[in-house]
């Protein structure tokens, strides 16, 4: 009779055990779900956040599990619809240091402790006089973890002289380069709002690592120490960078380095123009032009309006990599007065003055009858106003933008053509600019070509490499001579070193890269074109070239005197 007993009992513990296991999956399944739901809480913290800085977004780190989560979250999110049982990890996430690896959620059995020790040390670096985002507010556009906030109005202005005093940066980067250690400063940069995209409908590019992680900047977007903001030709985007509103004009390179002890900014405009002006009488900028020069400049009321503008500028026939380069720099007084100091030299420039600081020591200030027209107004042809929408539309936040032009070069509409062309000379991908100069189909294009890679080469020594390295990719053995011909000339070399005759000798080459160079270079040198076509037949070519051949015998093709 303890037969059916005993049996019932095996079968009972068998079926037990059975529900056992079954069960234990399921446990361990909600523990990673909780786990997910953390990691996605800060990914949704950080999308919200304007202020996340480029360098850290989770986008550019390459870390699936929470570039998904941002994909779907909408910028519109508040922290109140994030899941509350994870408020820690939210607050903790500035905290993190910039890496690639995703944000790891508590274990079990510490969870609670861990959440009181997060929730302690965040509500600690809360700075003084914030508060947090609450499920009946807005997201605070650029909060972030430390003492800044928002440039823009004249309130920032006193906090960021107050708590923002740092050493000037001294690091002496070139435009575009990542620097070789550069960790320390940009977890530094990450924290230093220093101010913010204005406009709403120019497009403005922002990179902290080199070309390759040029992103498009959002409007409103917080501008950060050790941002390169890059403006693309036939746009200007407004900053209010603290005390200044700054128009960067198309074509420009404009750097935030830092703030000196008395709340004064540097910035570095590497090449291109801006428009300053100052939100209060006696506004102070450190304009930083190379590793040694930098000028300062104070604009002596808030009436006072000026435009800057730098050019490198190289010897031609030096090779741009390795040749000394030196500066144009204007100082365009609009309206207004201007103090400018270097070193132990100083000036004011009143309204209607031109003061050039190429040299020193400089010449006195020159009057103009009327300002350059990109210091009033934005110059863009009817065919470029056409183009602009395409452009906007396509750049997009979370997409590489060289891809983005990679597509726009590919339309068959001119005008979009031609504008992502030049667009592509400031962006630093050169290779279809180089591959349009050896292709029939891109004839009207040629001429615009040969200048932008040209142009582009005279900016700093890491263009003119990038050129090089295309044009050496694409051309093999041709890619010495294209990219000679992109160097300019002088009377010594085109007179006495025979390279008036290589140029005419390549009018009559089987490339038509070096046929399209070497007449763009003819033409530039003797004001001639002779209707010479690159792309047509030898014997439609042949009078063109004698004529050429003509001048060269006389020794007239050389630069007319100035």
């Amino acid at each position: 009779r303890w037969l059916p007993i005993v049996a019932t009992t095996l079968v009972a513990a068998v079926v037990t055990g059975v529900l056992l296991i079954l069960f234990e999956p399921t446990a361990s399944s909600k523990k990673q779900n909780g786990d997910g739901s953390i990691a996605k809480s800060d990914s949704q913290d950080s999308a919200a956040s304007p202020s996340v800085p480029l360098d850290q977004s989770p986008a550019l780190q390459g870390d699936s599990t929470i570039s998904e989560a941002i994909e779907n979250t909408s910028p519109e999110k508040t922290v109140a619809d994030t899941p509350q049982e994870n408020p820690p990890a939210q607050k903790s996430l500035p905290q993190e240091s910039s890496t690639t690896e995703g944000v790891a959620a508590p274990s079990a059995e510490n969870s609670s402790s861990a959440s009181n020790e997060e929730e302690q040390l965040s509500s600690d670096a809360l700075p003084s006089g914030e508060t947090e985002t609450t499920s009946n507010s807005e997201p605070v556009p650029g909060a972030t973890v430390n003492n800044n906030k928002p440039s823009g109005t004249e309130e920032p202005i006193g906090t960021e002289k107050s708590s923002l005093n740092t050493e000037a940066d001294t690091s002496g980067r070139d435009p575009l380069i990542v620097p070789e250690d550069t960790s320390a400063e940009e977890s530094e940069s990450g924290s230093q709002v220093l101010g913010r995209l204005v406009s709403d409908d120019q497009i403005l590019l922002v990179t902290s690592d080199g070309f390759d992680q040029l992103r498009y900047l959002p409007p409103q977007s917080n501008l950060k120490k050790g941002y390169q903001l890059l403006a693309l030709p036939t746009f200007r985007p407004n900053l209010s960078l603290l005390a200044f509103t700054v128009e960067l004009e198309g074509g420009s390179l404009l750097e935030l380095l830092d703030l000196d002890e008395g709340g004064t900014p540097t910035v570095q405009l590497s090449y291109g123009r801006m428009v300053l002006r100052t939100n209060f009488d006696g506004g102070t900028l450190h304009l930083k032009i190379s590793n040694t020069r930098t000028i300062t400049v104070t604009l002596n009321n808030t009436e006072t309006a000026i435009g800057v503008e730098v050019f490198p500028r190289t010897t031609p026939g030096k090779d741009p990599e390795t040749a000394d380069s030196e500066h144009a720099i204007n100082i365009y007084v609009h309206s207004g007065s201007v103090n400018w100091q270097e070193s132990t030299l100083q000036g004011v420039v009143e309204a209607g003055q031109l003061q050039g600081l190429g040299r020193m020591p400089p010449l006195e200030p020159e009057s103009f009858s009327s300002a350059p027209d990109w210091l009033t107004k934005v110059k863009i042809s009817n065919l470029e106003k056409r183009a602009v929408p395409v452009v906007r539309d396509v750049l997009q936040e979370d997409r590489p933008v060289k891809l983005s032009f990679q597509e726009l070069v590919e339309k068959r509409r001119q005008e979009v053509k031609r504008l992502a062309l030049r667009c592509c000379a400031y962006i630093g991908y050169f290779d279809p600019l180089v591959e349009a100069l050896g292709d029939e189909n891109m004839n009207k294009h040629w001429d615009n070509c040969a200048t932008d890679l040209h142009e582009s080469i005279k900016r700093h020594p890491e263009y003119a490499r990038r050129v090089r390295e295309s044009i050496e990719r694409l051309r093999n053995d041709q890619g010495v001579d294209l990219y000679r011909m992109l160097w300019g000339y002088t009377n010594e070399g085109l007179l006495n070193q025979g390279q008036a005759d290589q140029l005419v000798e390549f009018l009559s080459s089987e490339d038509l890269d070096l046929r399209v160079l070497s007449h763009w270079n003819l033409k530039n040198i003797t004001g001639k074109g002779y209707t010479f076509q690159p792309n047509k037949s030898e014997s439609k070519r042949r009078v063109s070239v004698k004529r050429y051949e003509v001048l060269l015998k006389k020794g007239e093709i050389k630069f007319a005197p100035k």
